[in-house]
């Protein structure tokens, strides 16, 4: 094997996710085009989960095909939202040319791309520039680029990532309502991440955060107060087995109907997405087609409501030290909470939560510093390794037991400061 092809796995797939899945928040605070229901995140990963979930029935020595064909299946089939019906769609066309594959090379990787962005392309009715299909295009077009250079693999996929970042921190550029509230694009943002993640897994190093701040202005997200009361507003998804119609004629309908329509898939299962006011009418259309399962109806401006919450709570000052703790059951979660835990993790003997748990719920948390009371002997460790991946300072108190993280909230409560809570521990 030379520097410059590698074999395929599921593993790379799942590594990706992973890096998805640790930033979810962060892309779903950003996601304000077409709607800005901040769900853009939640979704791709749902999507993903889907994908996982069918590669685990997979035996270890499966081949790529195989591996290519559940990857194809669990997106179409656990598709959520705009991103996520997109998302399975460039995943599609990554299957078509990597699933004939058995190690991965600069051909491969280009070849790949550009399959994936004519299935994406073609899968949306109006494609718009400055989002998801824009980032897949332009590493598409860094990768042809960069072909003829005859690059070791590492350092021609690190120009393609590259080029993916670059291409969201241009999207405000392309996309006026970007710029308006001072994001990117949630989608591509997403995209880049998992390309990051794939190729951290296959080169072996940690995943690496890229800046995504523009050259005309530092991020501000900004809270969406302004639904238009002429929008759509529910989003509405399901999947459609066995209709023996083309494409066109379910497109034709929903858009009749609706806005941001997305119809994926062939007749043996179809899976159909749009935002519109009649989510009854086409539901009860579809099911004189064919079978209808796995339906989804998302109230969108409930959705944009919730986001301006959260960003607004964000934006309020940071209190000096938040904490987060680790514990099973509501009655115990409902204590932490009284006593000062802004965050309670599930989690306990027998069901220990990740280091990217942990951080997400770090994440979360409204304070310049953040206290971790893991409450497990078999916590503690992963509590540990946010320490060095926090975006803030990080203190592990290595409490064993709840009531030791009662006590140093009290602790904190009464003298305030690390040293009482650290003193309040035992």
């Amino acid at each position: 094997m030379t520097d410059n092809v590698r074999p395929l796995g599921a593993d790379l797939f799942a590594a990706s996710a992973d890096a998805l899945r640790n930033r979810v928040e962060e892309v779903n605070r950003l996601n304000v085009f077409p709607v800005p229901d901040g769900d853009t995140g939640t979704n791709m990963t749902l999507t993903l989960d889907a994908v996982i979930a069918d590669l685990a029935k997979l035996p270890p020595d499966a081949v790529i095909s195989d591996v290519c064909a559940a990857i194809t299946h669990g997106s179409l089939m656990g598709a959520r939202g705009n991103s996520g019906v997109i998302l399975s769609q460039m995943l599609r066309g990554l299957c078509e040319v990597a699933g004939r594959s058995t190690e991965l090379s600069p051909e491969v990787v280009t070849t790949s791309l550009e399959r994936s962005v004519t299935v994406a392309f073609q899968a949306v009715r109006k494609p718009v520039e400055g989002t998801m299909l824009t980032v897949l295009k332009d590493a598409a077009i860094e990768a042809r680029a960069a072909l003829p250079e005859d690059l070791d693999l590492d350092t021609f996929l690190d120009r393609v990532v590259e080029a993916a970042f670059a291409s969201v921190r241009r999207g405000p550029d392309l996309l006026p309502v970007l710029k308006e509230n001072g994001v990117v694009d949630a989608g591509g943002f997403g995209l880049a991440i998992l390309m990051e993640g794939f190729v951290a897994a296959l080169e072996g190093h940690e995943v690496r955060y890229y800046s995504i701040e523009t050259a005309a202005a530092p991020l501000q997200v900004l809270p969406a107060d302004d639904w238009a009361d002429q929008e759509y507003l529910y989003c509405t998804e399901f999947l459609l087995h066995g209709a023996e119609v083309d494409t066109s004629v379910i497109e034709e309908f929903v858009s009749e109907r609706g806005g941001s329509e997305l119809v994926v898939g062939d007749r043996d299962t179809y899976k159909v997405h749009v935002h519109t006011d009649e989510p009854g009418t086409i539901l009860s259309w579809a099911t004189q087609l064919g079978e209808v399962s796995d339906v989804h109806v998302n109230n969108m401006r409930r959705q944009t409501a919730d986001r301006t919450q959260r960003l607004k709570q964000d934006a309020s000052p940071a209190k000096p030290v938040g904490f987060v703790a680790v514990a099973a059951g509501p009655g115990m979660v409902e204590i932490l909470k009284s006593l000062g835990a802004d965050m309670v993790v599930s989690g306990g003997q027998t069901m220990n939560p990740s280091t990217a748990e942990l951080l997400e719920a770090v994440r979360g948390v409204n304070a310049s510093s953040v206290v971790i009371l893991p409450n497990n002997r078999n916590i503690i460790m992963a509590a540990q390794q946010v320490v060095d991946v926090a975006d803030r300072p990080v203190v592990v108190i290595p409490t064993t037991a709840v009531p030791q993280s009662f006590a140093a909230l009290l602790a904190y409560g009464r003298r305030s400061g690390l040293g009482a809570v650290a003193m309040g521990r035992a």
